[in-house]
């Protein structure tokens, strides 16, 4: 008979579905100074967790030279110096300013060309290597609307959950 032998189903049971007959807390007793159980449940000793707990001190070497106690005299101050620039906005913010505007500012053209250019080199490298079958939809290089239509859907995609990608066309 396996392990389970002491459980019997009781679905009628309020909060449970599984009852244990005969439990004894004194099965459960724990010596607090080695953390281990004393005595056997379920028929099962734990000498094997013994073993875990007894290798540790075999285990000491590899932390040869490893230090526990914190060495307060070596600290030294690391001082920053001070910031010297012209703190605050460095970019004049019109009241009427919208989010696109302030998008702008991180993702400027310069990225958006970079982007493009590494998209098209990365599909050229990679079509060269692994040649398209003859009946696959034939490669455009992007520009730089189709790369912002691209990475406006992802950032929609993320936003609003859709069950399907379909959905959002």
């Amino acid at each position: 008979m396996d392990h389970n032998s002491d459980l019997n189903m009781d679905v009628d049971s309020e909060g449970s579905d599984i009852e244990v007959d005969d439990f004894d807390d004194s099965d459960n007793d724990i010596d607090v100074n080695d953390g281990l159980r004393q005595n056997q449940v379920d028929g099962r000793n734990y000498a094997w967790l013994r073993a875990i707990f007894d290798s540790d001190s075999e285990n000491e070497a590899e932390f040869e030279g490893f230090q526990e106690e914190w060495a307060k005299d070596e600290f030294s101050v690391r001082f920053q110096p001070k910031f010297k620039l012209l703190e605050g906005a460095t970019v004049q913010h019109p009241e009427e300013a919208d989010a696109l505007h302030y998008f702008e500012l991180l993702w400027d053209e310069l990225l958006w060309t970079k982007l493009v250019d590494e998209t098209n080199r990365y599909a050229d490298q990679e079509r060269r290597k692994n040649p398209p079958p003859p009946k696959s939809p034939r490669w455009t290089p992007v520009d730089i609307p189709t790369i912002k239509a691209f990475i406006g859907l992802c950032f929609a995609m993320g936003i609003i959950r859709l069950p399907s990608r379909h959905n959002y066309w």
